[in-house]
């Protein structure tokens, strides 16, 4: 974050993330929690057209690749039953995860081989939380909630 700290108040952005520098037009200077969001999306939207991500990822951690792809599937993919606020008064949404800089970030670290337990983590408690989904036919917080009994 703080490298979006750094460049929040310029027009256009760069931010080198691995092997890939992101060039983007910063949608409101001076608001790095607005670019975070618009460069989450800019590093979902490349994830989603990458092809060799998966092979790479199931390479740097010894996992099988069908198993990354499912997590990828899940993640970046995949509609979802988001009944998360459902408590609150909020409807559930049936819909994609929003990007999060967080996730993008460290998907990238898996890819390029610079990944911390955390993200192994992150990345178990997506599989995790797919395989309760997909078992038990559950919306998100269930299943969610059951991977973080596992995985945080």
């Amino acid at each position: 974050m703080r490298k979006l700290d750094e460049q929040s108040s310029k027009k256009i952005v760069e931010i080198e993330i691995g092997s890939q520098i992101y060039i983007i037009k910063n949608p409101s200077p001076k608001d790095a929690y607005r670019l975070s969001d618009y460069l989450a999306e800019q590093i979902y939207d490349s994830i989603r057209e990458c092809d060799t991500d998966i092979s790479d990822i199931a390479k740097n951690l010894g996992f099988k690749a069908d198993n990354i792809k499912n997590v990828k599937d899940h993640v970046f993919y995949q509609q979802h039953d988001l009944d998360r606020y459902v408590s609150l008064g909020e409807e559930s949404e049936y819909k994609r995860f929003d990007p999060t800089i967080q996730q993008s970030l460290a998907w990238k670290r898996l890819e390029t081989g610079t990944h911390t337990q955390d993200d192994i983590t992150w990345l178990k408690h997506e599989y995790a939380e797919r395989h309760h989904e997909l078992k038990y036919g559950s919306r998100y917080s269930e299943a969610h909630n059951c991977a973080q009994t596992r995985f945080d």
